[in-house]
Parts: structure tokens; sequence; C-alpha cells
């Protein structure tokens, strides 16, 4: 990605998420408007909003070309990706030259579409876009480009089986609960069998319905925000697809009952010892291996939970780390944190996540529910009112830290348009939630969720196994792990990890039927909207 290009969350780290929407007005946050929706029609939003102190001529325009077409199989995933790929490709010498002249652009395949940010110096930018926009419409998909982009993508799915084994752990969490998730297999067959011709024809197709979402935020005015949305709409509408189809011409509204939604997020069964997922390292050469624990807490409504959920991570964080890190030093990698699940955020989690060469996973997902019940006894109970004051500060004051650039809002600010959520004003609002949240109710929240014998716990352990620790396979062989780890702990002075008698562990054997099986946590609701 281009160097300061806004591009979401920070790359593993969550996120999050409802009901009325701010209309433009101002924001307490940092006493500066929020976005104003300036322009809505049954194919293109636009939503606006000054620079505010980021006094400096420049402007990013964040749009997402959105359509359920994008991620509905392996192919059409493949597809947009060749798809972004090759117009990048083809504007390789054009962005040089733009890149010399203050301005950048960004083009990537999402699973609600193609995402394009252009930035730079205002009063060049809609030259950039015109020419950025009308490649995507109208691309040259020349044989020799795409069978040189096509062997780098089949190259870069490949080279998935080397990464880190948490990454393996993380994506095949996600492939248990959401829905749809394709797998690095399906995306490989997939590509295989994708030829120009399936190319040239998916793009007609997708560029030919759409809901188009655009943000302009910096130095521009309300009537030139709405100009660079049409701009992009009108670009589209020139594409191939425009002319068939009896005719008609423009780029066509999403069908109401086929919105390009985000990924569902499936509900995992309450339960002490939760599920797991167990594999083996897809690299013979990493001998380590990779866990991931994610308890769910359900759907996100309002800020009260997801203050409540971000003060305890805050609380955990420091401990954790140097609990599992630096005392018993399992590996370089501890993470703790909140998380927010599926595109919309609207699921809540706690993330633990830990890669170690010394212990299998098995051992590490004890350490973790160990802590977790070390945390609750000894540090959460025990909590004086003095040191939670001070944390909710210190928690308040990371919420309403000002962003650093101009790019670091339009980032998150392009993050509440495309979740759907468009909570603006969240961090201020969750902010005042955290002043609110006594130790009593902190700790029956903790109690209601991550405790092991909490009645709301929804847990699922993600295991990869690298090369120096072999994989229980069967029950002779989980009884023989569970002992080994409970022994290991014992020989190191560590308290064992707690257990729940009639809470048996629930072992996935296949992700895609697993998450068939269960049922889904509805979507976000659109929130009411007014235009400014």
């Amino acid at each position: 990605a281009p160097s300061g290009a806004p591009s979401g969350a920070p790359s593993g780290a969550p996120s999050e998420a409802p009901s009325e929407a701010p209309s433009g007005k101002e924001s307490s946050e940092e006493g500066v408007s929020n976005p104003a929706l300036v322009h809505r029609d049954e194919v293109l939003d636009v939503w606006y909003k000054h620079m505010g102190r980021f006094a400096k001529p420049k402007t990013n325009v964040m749009c997402l070309l959105a359509s359920p077409l994008a991620y509905e199989s392996p192919e059409a995933l493949v597809l947009t990706a060749l798809l972004a790929k090759m117009v990048t490709e083809e504007l390789n010498e054009f962005a040089y030259a733009a890149d010399l002249a203050g301005c950048r652009y960004e083009l990537s395949a999402t699973r609600r579409g193609l995402d394009l940010w252009v930035g730079g110096y205002s009063h060049k930018l809609g030259k950039l876009l015109e020419v950025v926009a009308g490649a995507i419409a109208r691309p040259a998909l020349e044989e020799g480009v795409f069978e040189r982009i096509k062997e780098r993508l089949g190259k870069s799915y490949d080279n998935f089986a080397f990464a880190q084994p948490y990454q393996h752990a993380m994506f095949n969490e996600s492939l248990c609960v959401e829905s749809p998730r394709w797998s690095y297999p399906d995306r490989i067959q997939a590509l295989k069998q994708t030829t120009l011709a399936h190319l040239k024809s998916f793009k007609q197709e997708l560029l030919g319905r759409l809901k188009v979402e655009v943000l302009v935020h910096g130095n521009a005015t309300p009537s030139e925000a709405t100009g660079f949305g049409k701009l992009l709409v009108e670009a589209m509408a020139s594409s191939a697809h425009s002319q068939l189809q009896g005719g008609l011409k423009g780029v066509l509204p999403l069908y109401a009952s086929r919105p390009a939604s985000h990924p569902r997020v499936a509900e995992l069964p309450s339960g002490a010892a939760g599920c797991a997922l167990r594999t083996k390292g897809q690299n013979p050469d990493d001998t380590n291996s990779g866990l991931e624990i994610v308890y769910q807490l359900g759907v996100c409504e309002g800020v009260h939970k997801s203050a409540l959920l971000r003060l305890v991570m805050h609380l955990a964080h420091e401990p954790c780390f140097d609990d599992l890190r630096t005392k018993q030093q399992l590996g370089y990698l501890v993470f703790s944190g909140m998380a927010s699940l599926g595109g919309d955020g609207m699921v809540l989690a706690a993330r633990f996540i830990v890669q170690s060469e010394v212990a299998d996973p098995v051992y590490c997902d004890g350490r973790v529910e160990a802590f977790l019940a070390w945390f609750r006894g000894s540090f959460l109970a025990s909590m004086s009112a003095e040191d939670l004051a001070t944390n909710k500060a210190a928690v308040r004051e990371k919420l309403l830290e000002k962003y650093k650039n101009l790019n670091e809002e339009s980032s998150e600010l392009w993050d509440k348009v495309t979740s759907g959520s468009l909570e603006f004003d969240r961090r201020a609002r969750e902010a005042a939630a955290v002043s609110l949240i006594d130790h009593a109710e902190l700790v029956a929240f903790f109690d209601e969720f991550l405790a092991m014998d909490a009645p709301r716990r929804k847990k699922i352990s993600v295991q990869v196994y690298g090369s120096k620790h072999p994989m229980p396979e069967g029950a002779a062989a989980e009884a023989a792990a569970e002992a080994a780890a409970t022994a290991k702990a014992e020989a190191a002075g560590l308290a064992p990890a707690p257990q729940v008698p009639g809470s048996p562990l629930v072992l996935i054997e296949s992700p895609p039927a697993f998450q068939r099986s269960l049922p889904l946590y509805p979507l976000r609701t659109p929130p009411k909207i007014s235009r400014d």
C-alpha cells in the first residue's frame, strides 16, 4: 500500500462498532464537524468532511465500488483481485508521474468490491481520479499482462503456506466463524481455471450493477465532493456493460434483496471448554506453533458493552504479557486485546494470541486460561478504587487522542462509512461510557463472559502445530496432551489450567461444516441518516 494511504484498522489488530447515526453536526471529540451526507441516490452516496485542523491543501477521496458479485465464490474473489491488479499494472507509468506531482492512489479488491483511495494536492485530484476511474471501467486487459499477474497472484497464494503460524491460526478461525470465507486451496483451484475471457465477462457484470460509496475528506467543498462521486459513477457507466441489457445506459443499482453485505459471523456454542480446531503447520521447516483464542461476547449494541470490554482488556494487557512472555517465556509473540468480528464490526470479542517454539498449543491454551483465572481472582477482584480510576482515565485518554494527521483521521472515518455504523463520534461516546463503569460492574462483566464458569462463555481455540510439536489425534492422545500440560505446569511451579467438570471440548473437524451448523449473528441494521 502507498505510504500514508488510509487502509482501515492496522493489520492484525481488531476494531469496532448503532442506532442513530450523526447528521454531520458538531462532534464532541475535537470540536469539528462529523462527515455529512451531501449526496444520495440509488447508486451513489457521498460523504464530505472538511480538513478541520489539518490546514493543508490536500484531500483524500475514498471510494468503494460495492457489489455482491465480488466475493460470492472463490472464482469471483480471484477475478476481482485480478482486475484490481491489472488496472494497477496498467497505470504504473501514470502513477509514477502523479506521485512526482504530489498525488497517489491505491486500488484493491475487498470482500465487498473494489476499494479506491486517491489522495494528494486538491487541485490535481480530479484528473487523477478521472484517469484511474477510466482505467477501471475500460481496462486494456492484455493477454500477456493477464498471464503475468495471474502467475504473481498464484505465487502469493502459494506463499501463504509459509506465513507465521499465528497468522494461519487467525485465518483458520475466520474459516470457522465467517460466512462466506474462502480457503487458500479454493482460491488456488479457482485461479488455475481462470482465463482472460472469464475476466472480461466478469468485469462487465461487476461494474454494471453497483452501490458506490464515497468519502471526501480534506481541502474540498461539498459540491466538489459530489462531483468526485459523480465522476466515478459516470466512468463506470461508460464501461462496455452499460451498452448491454437492451440498450440500458448507466450503472444500475443493486437489487434491494441482494446488497453487497458484509460477511456474517457464526455464533459459537456456550460452554466452559469451548471449541478447538487443530491443524498441522504447512511449513515443515517452522518449529513454532501458533494459538489464537477468541471469546465471543455477542452483538455490540451501543457503546456500553464495548466500553466494558475495552477496559477489561486494557487492564489485562500488561499483566498478560508479563506473565506469558516475560515470566513463562512461552514465545516472543504474545498478544491480548479486543476485536470486532465481521466486516461491520457488530460482534465483539476478546482475543489472545501466542506463538511458541517451547510449548505446544494445548499447553499455551492452558496458560491463557490460568492467567484469566488469576486475573479475575487476584488482580481484578482486589483492584482499588484509585487504581481503577487511574486506568479508566488512561483508556479515556487513548480514546480521545487527537489524530496525528489527515490520513489517520480519513482512515477511521472511512471505516465508519464502509462498516455501515456511521458512528463518527463513537470514540467520544465510548470514553464517556468508560467514565461511568464501577468496580462491581466490571467484575460482573468478566464473570458473565470470560470466567471459566461464565454462563455466556463462547470460546474457540485455533491451534496450529509446528514441526516440533506432535498434534494430538484421538481421545487417548488428547488425554495424554492434557496430562502432559498439567505435569509441565506443576513442574514449573505454575497453577494448572482450570477445569469445569461436565464441559467437554468440542473438536472441529471441518471448518465449513462447523460454521454451517451454527446460527449466525445479525448484520447491522442501517442507521437513520439525514442529508445536510
